[in-house]
Parts: structure tokens; sequence; C-alpha cells
């Protein structure tokens, strides 16, 4: 029956499946977890070599390819395109062809055999040796010597110890059964999945041995007990009829089961009890499948543990560096701080020195235009002196002649106080001018001084521009490591919580480990008292194909015991 990827995501093993991208179609031998990489991995033994391999990556064999090199690949679910078959089916087909063509008892024909899905679920080797290995006189009709007025039977029971041993949970390892399609048509129900057991022998139709086999799971109807209760009352009276009417009739090859009525109470609970056990499987593959997600999610996080704690090392690192980055700022702001606050006050002391120096120069500028002023004046006076005196010596020199004598004591007295005060404006003269000389020099000097202490604050003044910028940049580095450092303490506080949810999940994984491991269990067990119900059935089955014999022998008997009664009256 062939279905997409989307309704059945992990294909069965044996499951024959078409790849897509052109790499062909294949058999299905390995699905699980692989080595080489993570995730879940379906390995395929193609028809055709268009492989990457023989089964084995990296020196670990998952399976092996008859074929050889080049005809295994390993491939997701997703690149499955569909499952066309299995190719158990292939060898149920073939046997359903054989039992078909094999000659059978004139009527009693051969129930056709329909193909089952297999079970995906691996099974215990004990169980299936326990299976195996079960004594046939368990298991089947033991037919016994009959007269023509008496007949008996054994009845079909399986042994306490087969019971005992299917019931019972084996720890050895698990090994993956062979399926196979072995059902039997019969009115009123389904088909049903059989184990491998022994059929007991009818005595006109010979059947060919039964094929060893694993559970094959088919829903059936639990069959109605009133039918089945009544089919030994309709058997009886005519069975009794036919005693009665042939008993010079030669003996049946078979005897009748006269304890088949007890099976049929047994077999019904054993069938309801068996669809509850499938439900509760059913509910159990759903519950193991979001085990196995949960499982793989948590795997992931385990792969992701070592680079989550790398990282956060590093992060670690990182924010212990930049804690000594934003230290040393912090000591380099404060000292900036600092020089800025003895820069400012400098730059103060230095305005209030301008300002007194340009109170001085401004005295000393009034002072020497004073001085100028003055000087101005004794130059005017100077000259006027200078007129006078040559006034003077003409007016001498022309009145030499009249009044030498009166006049001479006059002259002397004039000459003496002209040169008296010629001398003191000269004098003053004199002192003015290294006054000014000296006025001049010093504010040359004051000037020198007042250009060149205005320098220095020129360069102070630079010098504080550069450290107000340096100032802002390290404000903007300060303010952006502090936001960094917010952001990595929260990075921590997720990694943190990260590796906590990851313990918490590791935790979690062991768990469920052991939920699934006890499922296992429980569904193997679950399993053997499936099988137990299935060979109780098949069981039953053979009985009535014996019976149905026995009745149609018993017919024929009758009818020539009957033919021979009419012809001796």
């Amino acid at each position: 029956m062939n279905s997409s990827t989307a309704s059945i995501p992990d294909p069965p093993l044996g499951a024959i499946v078409e790849l897509s991208s052109g790499i062909g179609s294949g058999v299905v031998r390995f699905n699980g977890y692989t080595d080489f990489k993570p995730g879940k991995w379906i390995g395929v033994e193609l028809f055709e070599q268009n492989g990457k391999n023989d089964g084995s990556v990296g020196g670990v064999r998952y399976f092996s390819c008859k074929g050889g090199m080049g005809h295994g690949v390993f491939v997701r679910a997703s690149q499955i395109k569909k499952i066309i078959g299995n190719e158990r089916d292939s060898s149920a087909k073939e046997r359903r062809l054989s039992v078909a063509t094999a000659p059978g008892a004139p009527g009693a024909p051969t129930p056709a055999r329909v193909p089952r899905p297999t079970l995906g679920h691996q099974r215990t080797s004990s169980i299936g040796n326990g299976l195996s290995t079960a004594p046939s006189s368990s298991l089947r009709v033991s037919p016994a010597s009959a007269s023509g007025s008496s007949r008996s039977a054994s009845p079909a029971k399986p042994s306490s110890s087969s019971v005992a041993r299917l019931t019972q949970p084996s720890p050895t390892k698990k090994s993956s059964l062979s399926s196979s399609t072995t059902t039997v048509a019969r009115p009123g129900h389904q088909t049903r999945r059989s184990i491998s057991l022994k059929k007991p022998p009818t005595p006109s139709s010979p059947n060919p041995p039964r094929v060893s086999s694993p559970l094959v799971r088919t829903p059936s109807p639990v069959p109605p007990a009133s039918a089945l209760a009544t089919a030994p009352s309709i058997l009886e009276p005519s069975l009794s009829a036919k005693e009665s009417a042939a008993t010079n009739a030669p003996a049946p090859a078979s005897t009748i089961p006269t304890t088949l009525p007890d099976t049929h109470p047994q077999i019904h609970a054993l069938l309801t009890k068996v669809r509850v056990l499938e439900t509760n499987r059913s509910l159990d593959r759903l519950q193991i499948q979001s085990l196995e997600a949960k499982i793989a999610e948590s795997a992931s996080f385990l792969s992701l543990r070592p680079k989550l704690q790398s990282k956060l090392q590093s992060q670690q690192t990182e924010i212990t560096s930049l804690k000594q980055e934003v230290n040393e700022l912090k000591a380099q702001v404060k000292l900036w701080e600092e020089r800025k606050e003895t820069v400012e006050s400098e730059l103060e002391m230095c305005m209030l020195d301008k300002e007194m120096a340009e109170e001085k120069a401004e005295i000393a500028n009034t002072e020497l235009e004073a001085v100028k002023e003055q000087l101005a004046e004794v130059e005017v006076e100077v000259e006027v002196l200078r007129e006078e005196k040559e006034l003077w010596q003409l007016e001498n020199e022309d009145g030499e002649g009249l009044g030498s004598t009166t006049t001479t004591n006059k002259s002397e007295g004039g000459k003496t106080k002209d040169t008296l005060a010629y001398i003191q404006l000269e004098k003053q003269n004199e002192r003015l001018k290294e006054a000014l000389l000296r006025l001049r020099d010093m504010t040359q000097e004051t000037d020198q001084d007042q250009r060149r202490r205005i320098a220095e604050m020129e360069k102070d003044l630079a010098t504080f521009e550069d450290l107000q910028s340096q100032l802002s940049t390290t404000t903007v580095k300060l303010s952006n490591a502090e936001t960094q450092i917010e952001d990595l303490k929260l990075q921590l506080d997720d990694a943190l919580g990260a590796e906590d949810i990851l313990v918490q999940l590791t935790e979690r994984n062991l768990v469920l480990g052991e939920k699934i491991e006890e499922m296992r269990i429980t569904i193997e067990d679950l399993e053997a008292l499936k099988e137990l119900s299935d060979e109780l059935e098949e069981n039953h089955i053979e009985t009535e194909k014996a019976l149905q014999a026995n009745i149609e022998n018993l017919t024929t008997q009758l009818a020539s015991s009957q033919l021979k009664i009419a012809t001796l009256s």
C-alpha cells in the first residue's frame, strides 16, 4: 500500500521506498541515530548502484548491502518520496500462491491469506524463542481412534509452561523478528495477526508448514458470543442422528473435539483484552514519539552546551577586561576633572592679572600723556628762553659803548640770573627725559609681559578645549561601556538560565528514558499476551476446520449408509 512521507514520517524496516532527487528506490535497512551526524537518519539499500556507501560510515557499520559499495545511502525522512510496499509482502505473496495451488480436501478449501502491516517494534529474543520452541503437543488437536458408536477428542489448550514463558518480561537484547502475512478468512471476522506455531493436521486437507512470523497488527471485531455458543448445539443433534443412522459405517479418520465451547469465553475475553491492549499500545506509541522528540531536543541542547559554556567564559573574560577599562577611564576622568579645576583657577588668576595690568597700563598711559604735555611746555619755555637769550645778546653787543660803566653791574646780575634759570631748565629737561625713558621702558616691559601672559593663557585655553573634548569622548565611552556591561549582564543571566534549563532537560531526559524502557517492557508483555490470544484463535480456527471436515465426512458416510439401507430394504 503506497503512502506519502507526510502520513508515515518513519518507514518501518523492510519497507520499499522511493527516494527524491533521482536517487532511485530501495529497501529500508536502518532507522535511528548515527555517529557521523546528529539527528535521525534512514539507511536504504538501493536496487541500483546510485548510493554513496555500503551501509558503513567512518568504520561503523549500520547495515549490510548485498550489492556491495554504492548500494547504500543515508537520507532524512523528508527525502523519502513515497512508500511503495514491503519486501516481506512479495515473499508472503509467493507463499500465498503456493498455498493456493496446493491440493486440498473436497469441500474444505484452503483460506486465502492476505498481507498485513508489520510491527516496527522490536521484540526480545527470549519471547521469540519461547514461542518458536513451544511443544507442539500443547497446541494441537490430538486425534484419537474412534469406533462407529463413540468419538473422543482432546481439547487444544496451551501448556502452563508456555504461557508463563510468554508472560515473563525478558531483559535480554531486542532482536527484530521477520514479518509474515498469515491470516485466515473467516465468516463474520476480519483478518487478524498470528504467530509461528504448528497447526493440527486435518484428515482431508494437508496444509503447508507455517513460516515463523512476528506479531502483525490488524484490528479485529469481537465475535458474537451467541454465534459461538450455538455452534456446538447445532452440531450435536445432527451428529447424533448420523450416528444412529450409520452404526455400521466405517470409523472416521479423526475425532471431533467435545471441549470446543469451553474455549469460546476465553477467546472472547482475550480478544476484548487484546483490543484494549491495542488501544493502549497506540497511546504508548504516541507517547513514545513525543518522548523521542523531547530526547532529540535535549540532545540538541546537550550538543549546544559546550558552545554556550565557551561563550560564557569568553563573555566573563570580556566583562572583567571591560570592568578594568571602566575603572581606568573613571580614574582618568577624575584626573582630568582635577586638572580642569586647576586650569580654571589659573585662568581666573590670569584674567585678574590681565585686568590689573590693563589698569596699570591705562594709568601709565595717562601719566605718559601728562609727562608729554609737561615736556612740550618745557620745550616751549626753553625755546622762549633761547630767543630771549639771543635778543639779549644782540642788545648787549649793540649797547657796549653806551654807558658801559653804569650798566656793567646790571648786566652781570641779569646774566647770572639767566644762567641759573637756564641751567635749572636743562636739568629739569634731563630729568623729564630720563623719566620719560624709564616710563617707556617700563611700558615696553609691561607690554611684553602682558603679551607673554596672554600667549600662555591662550595656550592654556587651547589645552583646556582639548581636555573638554577628551572629557566628552571619555564620557561617551563610559556610557557605552556601561550599556555594554548591562547587555553582558543580561546575556550572562540568559546563559545561566539556559544552563539551568539544560540541566533540567538532562534530568528530564533520563527520567523519560527510564519511562520509555518501562513502557517497552510493558509493550513486550502485552504483545506476548496478544500472541497467546492469536494462537488460541488460530487453534480454534484449526479445530473448526477439523470439525467441518469431519462433518463433511460424516455427511458422505451417512449418504452412503442411507444408500446401502435403501438397497438392502
